[in-house]
């Protein structure tokens, strides 16, 4: 799949893991645009579930102390190591980098 960056600038983890919830059950409800087709087909069909959009997710919350010593390849590696964190979890998990996560 794709991985894309969304920066949410003074957003602490909390406030985040509220906007990445929605933006999965966003792609959740665009799931059922089936009946949308369904509608235009005449027919009804099915999408297996394996098929269905999701988006899993690493967070990387950036703290005033951490400004002035970490880097941009810093941060961008403690996102991708929630990432991986996440995928190691399933589809549509979510996980806020912490110092105990290593890359696996």
């Amino acid at each position: 799949g794709d991985e894309f960056i969304l920066l949410l600038p003074e957003t602490p983890a909390e406030q985040c893991l509220h906007v990445t919830g929605r933006i999965q059950e966003m792609l959740l409800q665009q799931n059922g645009f089936t009946d949308t087709v369904a509608d235009f087909l005449g027919h009804a069909i099915t999408i297996p579930r394996e098929h269905w959009l999701t988006c899993t997710i690493g967070i990387c919350e950036l703290k005033p102390e951490d400004i002035s010593t970490l880097r941009p390849e810093d941060i961008m590696l403690r996102a991708d190591l929630a990432l991986a964190s996440a995928k190691s979890m399933g589809k549509g998990s979510c996980v806020v980098w912490s110092p105990g996560l290593k890359r696996s």
